[in-house]
């Protein structure tokens, strides 16, 4: 059964330590410049971010503990995969936005976490002084969800919004294969550099 979202992630065949691909290119107009004075936070959900287990159930990523197995996806062998948490972090942070996507789904993030978006690849909506993700998040992008039993589905950012609040947040910054998993259902990176 050929999967054509997959296959366009696919696509995405060879990757730095990033673990973005080299061959994502996008319009210029998309790169972002990092703002030089500004020191590059750790990446990270708010508490009640439902992370999608290996067997297709969710729990809250303040409730995941080293040792849960969750699911990811392999972007070079276009499936999804199994993955142990081996590092949760915590940091409190301001630097938040809430993003609305065309099915309704909404994430509380920090303007720093990257989603995996069709014909760019990683994305941030903010870029920060050494951060290796380069190109913009923005409205009308497409990004990738997880459908139990199905095929990834693509879906649009219908907005995207700073907010003016300061919480806990949570990564799952260690896996012990990939370096993505699935927040709320989307596709995201995990901040690790491996490259898988």
């Amino acid at each position: 059964h050929e999967n054509p979202a997959a296959e366009r992630l696919g696509e995405h065949k060879r990757t730095n330590h990033a673990g973005f691909s080299r061959e994502s290119k996008g319009p210029t107009s998309t790169e972002v410049k990092p703002r030089k004075k500004a020191k590059n936070p750790m990446m990270c959900f708010s508490e009640n971010t439902k992370i999608i287990m290996h067997n297709g159930e969710s729990k809250l990523i303040k409730n995941i503990i080293f040792g849960d197995i969750i699911l990811t996806y392999n972007l070079q062998k276009s499936r999804y995969e199994k993955d142990t948490v081996l590092k949760i972090d915590s940091p409190v942070h301001d630097n938040l936005i809430e993003i609305v996507f065309s099915d309704s789904t909404k994430i509380i993030n920090t303007d720093n976490h990257p989603y995996f978006v069709k014909d760019k690849g990683w994305s941030v909506y903010r870029r920060y002084e050494n951060d290796f993700f380069k190109f913009n998040l923005r409205v009308n992008d497409i990004v990738y969800k997880y459908s139990k039993g199905k095929d990834l589905k693509e879906l649009n950012v219908i907005s995207i919004k700073q907010l003016s609040i300061k919480i806990v947040t949570y990564n799952l910054s260690n896996l012990s294969n990939n370096n993505n998993y699935f927040a709320n259902g989307i596709l995201v990176h995990n901040e690790s550099k491996k490259n898988k």
